[in-house]
């Protein structure tokens, strides 16, 4: 039976992450606007989707109706940006536009596990304090999922690209092109590819002398470079790009351009005569697996701002997948670092000390910078962590990774830990379990900087 909304807009409806398949859908009049997968049967908790005006919902089990959406719980995080609830993957659509960064992302709004691909939304002024806010795409129907994409500024407009995914052909998958004057409400539904190759997803848009262009993940680690030509999107190259795999994305300096894949694997390239070449030796942007699908800010002028997904699995929240700290894209030749964007930098409150074996730091956001780091072994958020400088190797709650001891800064916020060295050039990704205190112990003498959150 369908239910009309009235004037609800907010629909709750209590589902587990195992147990029978449900489905949930929203009409208007005869036409289906969103049909989402549930499941009943294992623990339950009240999951919350947003209803347009004139709505109606048919669902196999009984759920709840809201004028207004019920206040969303305080994030545990401080940096980092995940939803209240919900599946968490690649970031999409990253973009300043009006004076708002905006971050949609790969989001199930019913359940802690992958389903239901839509684009969830935050926004922030500052890449430190973020805003969940309504889904601005669901699933129109039980075939096809809304996969990740990008963003560009175009005329004065808010322009997104993503790949419509048809679970039961892959060879039918379309790259769609949407509008939008807000970055909330978007409009138009135009086809730029149909069937690009057996999977072609991922567009990733961009402008580069004057003209645009799509980056698309092909299959295999091959990849397309589209562009519109007498009206129609074309695949104009298909190049490879060893043992990457997905997400394409382009970082464009003056007179340099980077091409990175989901991994994080890059290599400096060039874009000439409708050829995309790699060139030089591949590097890594991540030391580990932790974080992954990147994206880039598009229309920041004068800097690269990225933010990976990090595939932390956090049991104890309400929700799967988080955000990485933004970071800034600088590169000295053919090597890409990743220091924290200026604005997270100057949200702390930093203290330098010198010649000290024993360094603390209070809360659950704080960050450790050292000169020149020793072997030390100790706890961040009550988890163990230890560095061997003899073999490189830094263990964080039971993952390891060799990295330099050079200029190393350990960035803690809750259930993340983000350890970087040698200016930045390397970066790794440890999840944490819940815990409190911070202290590192060293048999000899560190210098550098404690930092924690303002306020």
């Amino acid at each position: 039976m369908k239910v009309p909304a009235g004037d609800n807009r907010y629909l709750g409806i209590r589902c587990s992450e195992d147990g029978e398949e449900r489905h949930l859908t929203v009409f208007r009049g005869q036409e289906t606007l969103t049909a989402l997968r549930y499941f009943k049967g294992g623990d339950e908790d009240e999951f919350i989707i947003p209803l347009p005006e004139g709505a109606e919902v048919e669902a196999e089990d009984s759920f709840t109706l809201y004028r207004e959406r019920p206040e969303r719980a305080k994030s545990p995080f401080a940096l980092h940006y995940a939803p209240e609830k919900g599946w968490v993957n690649d970031p999409n659509g990253l973009i300043l536009y009006k004076g708002l960064y905006h971050l949609y992302y790969q989001h199930n709004p019913l359940s802690r596990k992958w389903n239901n691909l839509s684009w969830g939304h935050a926004v922030s002024r500052d890449l430190v304090h973020w805003a969940e806010e309504d889904p601005v795409f669901l699933p129109e129907d039980l075939r096809h999922l809304i996969y990740s994409g990008s963003a560009t500024a175009e005329d004065g407009k808010m322009a997104v690209y993503y790949t419509l995914w048809d679970k039961e052909d892959d060879g039918n998958n379309a790259v769609i092109r949407r509008e939008s004057d807000d970055g909330y409400v978007f409009r138009g539904r135009r086809v730029l590819l149909a069937g690009a190759g057996s999977i072609a997803r991922d567009p990733k848009a961009f402008w580069h002398d004057g003209e645009e262009y799509l980056l698309l993940f092909l299959e295999g680690h091959d990849f397309g470079l589209c562009k519109e030509i007498e009206g129609e999107w074309q695949v104009i190259d298909r190049f490879s790009a060893p043992d990457g795999w997905e997400c394409p994305n382009i970082v464009i300096f003056p007179g340099k351009l980077f091409f990175f894949t989901g991994e994080g694997y890059y290599w400096p390239c060039a874009l000439e005569d409708g050829r995309l070449r790699l060139e030089g030796k591949m590097g890594k942007l991540f030391l580990n697996r932790l974080a992954y699908a990147s994206q880039v800010f598009d229309n920041t002028p004068g800097r690269q701002i990225l933010i990976p997904w990090l595939m932390v699995k956090t049991p104890s929240l309400q929700s799967a997948g988080c955000m990485g700290i933004p970071r800034e894209i600088s590169y000295e030749g053919d090597r890409l670092s990743l220091p924290f964007a200026k604005e997270v930098l100057e949200a702390l409150v930093s203290e330098p000390f010198r010649d000290r074996m024993v360094i603390t730091a209070e809360g659950k956001t704080h960050c450790i910078f050292l000169e020149e780091a020793e072997s030390f072994s100790g706890i961040l958020n009550g988890n163990p962590v230890s560095y061997d400088k003899a073999s490189r190797t830094l263990t964080a709650n039971g993952q390891s990774v060799v990295i330099s001891p050079e200029e190393m800064v350990l960035m803690t916020d809750s259930y993340v830990l983000e350890a970087s060295a040698a200016g930045y050039a390397e970066n790794a990704y440890f999840e944490l379990d819940g815990g409190e205190g911070s202290e590192l112990c060293s048999a000899l003498p560190m210098n550098g900087m404690t930092g924690h959150l303002r306020g």
